[in-house]
């Protein structure tokens, strides 16, 4: 074999090469921008709107818990009093109405918006399952929706303030971390695809850092939580069954509460 010949099959090992490495490349950016259009739409349609609602909610109930509750600690974010535990002058029919007034025109807009984006944006969820704290959020919206229908019934007592209870809690706290860390992660992802630092992400790899980061934020606020709570709540706390039992026992009904700072 002569050198021309040999020259003409490297020549075309190496275009064939390159054109390999090409389509290689093409097919990795175009993954690449899949991913992170879906990164995009993630933060932008589902956890960046939660995040920035869930903290104007908390913002405006604490506002109000300021301004309207009787408690004179300022650590306790519920507006009704625990009998045995936690008890102060519940509120008077003024008060009362003031939080009709509140939740039906601040809290229930908030919580509304926070359910449809929740709903309509369920294919963006990481992860193959809904996540309980929106499963528990959407279940507490629905609770309180009747609750605020009932009030507007004309044989509704409006001195009873145990009739302003809704029947499920906020699972606030638990909400919370689990927006929070989601965004945060998400954000970190979307600034490595977006630096060239990472070429392609996992989202089944995701969702494991994602509840892992989750456990370790849960397990220290439930620490903390436990330390604040009167004793019979805290022997609730002890059970690894039941998260959801602190919020409820340390301020039933509030439309946002006991949220980790």
């Amino acid at each position: 074999m002569d050198a021309a010949i040999i020259v003409a099959v490297l020549s075309i090992l190496f275009t064939l090469g390159g054109v390999f490495w090409q389509v290689r490349a093409k097919r990795m950016d175009d993954k690449r921008a899949v991913q992170l259009q879906r990164l995009d739409k993630q933060l932008s349609d589902l956890y960046g709107p939660l995040y920035a609602l869930y903290e104007s909610g908390d913002r405006q109930w604490r506002a109000f818990l300021k301004e309207f509750s009787n408690c004179k600690d300022p650590e306790f974010l519920g507006f009704f009093p625990i009998e045995n535990e936690k008890e102060f002058d519940p509120p008077d029919r003024e008060k009362l109405r003031i939080f009709r007034l509140w939740t039906e025109n601040v809290f229930m807009l908030t919580n509304t918006r926070m359910e449809e984006i929740i709903i309509n944006n369920a294919e963006l969820l990481i992860g193959e399952e809904m996540p309980q704290p929106f499963l528990n959020f959407c279940v507490h919206v629905s609770a309180l929706r009747s609750s605020v229908a009932e009030w507007n019934s004309p044989n509704f007592d409006q001195d009873d303030w145990k009739k302003h209870i809704a029947i499920f809690p906020h699972p606030a706290g638990h909400l919370y971390i689990y927006i929070k860390v989601s965004f945060e992660i998400l954000k970190k992802e979307q600034s490595l695809l977006l630096s060239g630092a990472k070429s392609h992400i996992n989202e089944k790899e995701l969702d494991r850092q994602i509840k892992n980061k989750i456990d370790e934020v849960t397990a220290a606020w439930l620490r903390n939580k436990k330390k604040e709570l009167p004793h019979s709540a805290r022997k609730l706390t002890s059970s690894s069954e039941d998260k959801e039992v602190p919020q409820s026992q340390a301020a039933p009904n509030n439309s946002f509460n006991a949220t980790p700072r």
